[in-house]
């Protein structure tokens, strides 16, 4: 895999943007969610912010192809999750991000290889499950669900919403955190960085595209 000139600079600023919103709306999500007492409204509040950042993350692939973009958008709007999704697969079959680790390679002494991590992440096939789940979040509950618990919450089932978003979030996280991108359309591919922190903004470096099955 080589370096690239980063000849589209648009793209590297726009998929940029995208990694900023997912940080922003996920850190804010786990600071409302460590914050006891949590109330219904802000589950659900928190249940939006990782559903936005599900369909940045799907989303962000295409940022180098505006029609398809605006395709997925559309999707989206008519609440047809997997219609998106699968519009985005049939355009860029590459679109889910690569997560790794940098670690030292066992037999030869100062080189440096990516390792899938060894923390949970979100796997491709978990990403219509909490999309959906997240959904459930956002629909009014049928009133007689509602009882007095003693954990955190109103309602004693909210402690399991609660712990599922956070650990959707961390997941999420954790895939962006560094990871390689396949984008549409053009011949590059993107090493990303995401800092944890909210005071850094993410690094994107372009690199020549290399077939991930010669990798």
């Amino acid at each position: 895999m080589g370096h690239a000139d980063a000849d589209r600079p648009q793209d590297v600023e726009l998929y940029k943007v995208l990694l900023t919103f997912i940080k922003q709306r996920l850190l804010h999500v786990d600071n409302v969610l460590s914050t006891p007492p949590v109330r219904r409204i802000e589950i659900e509040s928190c249940a939006l912010q990782v559903r936005i950042s599900l369909e940045h993350l799907v989303l962000s692939t295409l940022v180098a192809n505006r029609p398809a973009t605006a395709a997925v958008v559309e999707a989206f709007a008519k609440k047809s999750a997997s219609d998106a999704r699968s519009i985005v697969k049939r355009i860029n079959k590459d679109y889910w991000p690569i997560p790794f680790d940098m670690e030292r390679h066992p037999s030869k002494d100062g080189v440096i290889k990516m390792a899938e991590p060894s923390d949970p992440y979100l796997k491709e096939p978990e990403w219509g499950r909490a999309y959906g789940y997240c959904s459930s979040i956002l629909h009014a509950a049928n009133p007689y669900t509602y009882v007095t618990g003693s954990r955190t919450s109103s309602n004693a089932g909210d402690w399991d919403r609660i712990t599922q978003l956070r650990d959707y979030s961390n997941k999420i996280q954790r895939l962006i955190k560094n990871h390689q991108i396949y984008l549409s359309e053009i011949d590059h591919s993107f090493i990303c960085a995401v800092p944890e922190n909210d005071k850094e903004e993410p690094s994107v470096t372009v690199f020549v595209r290399t077939p991930k099955e010669d990798q």
